[in-house]
């Protein structure tokens, strides 16, 4: 099923705005079936003016996260749920995304945030080898500068190396176990086969002068000095 953007968030955006004094709503209101088309959003309206400015909020949220959602395609509001049904469903929902769980991934994002930053990587040197069966590889000599304030153990995560117009070249996967102290620079050296694909371009990356590419890090995992250690969720 496809909904219409634009008209849904306008039409939510004016019911959740009405604040006249319409009078509150008996529990029987809430027997009426939610809409689940903006169609029936405009139909119902009247409906909706009648509740509590609370209750309809929570009736228009959760018809924009059913139809709407993260990415404007979400399941829909199912048939036959009426606005009891809806409004305790959203109340949960909106409950969850307040508990201690919640407040834990935004801390451990914001700490993501805090390991981006506490290191900054550099690609200074790549070449390519030739090893004795025929083989070639990439090699890679990358530079890694600790900007924070701990030390750092063991890091993983990856380059993305791309062009002056910002397409991407080559994806290198960096694994390191060697310390480097707090506002120190460590050498890494490192090799793969050399790949030619829809994501690595590692010949044409090794023919490209240090100013002709910009480097994207992207770490995944870190291990401070303090062995705290912190991983982007999902990775």
């Amino acid at each position: 099923m496809k909904f219409a953007r634009l008209p849904i968030g306008l039409l939510a955006l004016a019911l959740i705005g009405c604040n006249g004094s319409a009078p509150e709503s008996h529990d029987r209101r809430l027997d009426a079936l939610m809409p689940t088309t903006s169609e029936e959003l405009e139909a119902a309206k009247a409906q909706l003016w009648e509740l509590p400015e609370e209750e309809r909020k929570l009736l228009i949220e959760y018809f924009v996260r059913k139809n709407l959602g993260d990415d404007f395609f979400g399941e829909g509001v199912p048939q036959g749920i009426t606005f009891a049904q809806a409004l305790e469903e959203q109340r949960v929902y909106v409950a969850e995304q307040n508990t201690d769980e919640a407040r834990l991934a935004r801390r451990q994002a914001e700490a993501v945030q805090q390991m981006r930053e506490a290191m900054r990587a550099t690609l200074p040197q790549t070449a390519i080898s030739r090893a004795e069966d025929g083989s070639e590889h990439l090699q890679i000599t990358a530079r890694f500068i600790n900007e924070g304030v701990l030390g750092i153990k063991a890091f993983k995560g990856r380059l993305t190396l791309t062009d002056q117009f910002d397409e991407v070249v080559s994806i290198l996967d960096i694994r390191n176990d060697d310390a480097i102290e707090a506002g120190q620079v460590l050498q890494w050296q490192g090799s793969r086969p050399l790949q030619q694909d829809a994501h690595n371009d590692d010949r044409r990356l090794a023919a490209l002068k240090p100013d002709q590419y910009r480097v994207r890090w992207e770490p995944s995992e870190m291990l401070f000095a303090d062995m705290t250690r912190i991983r982007v969720p999902g990775e």
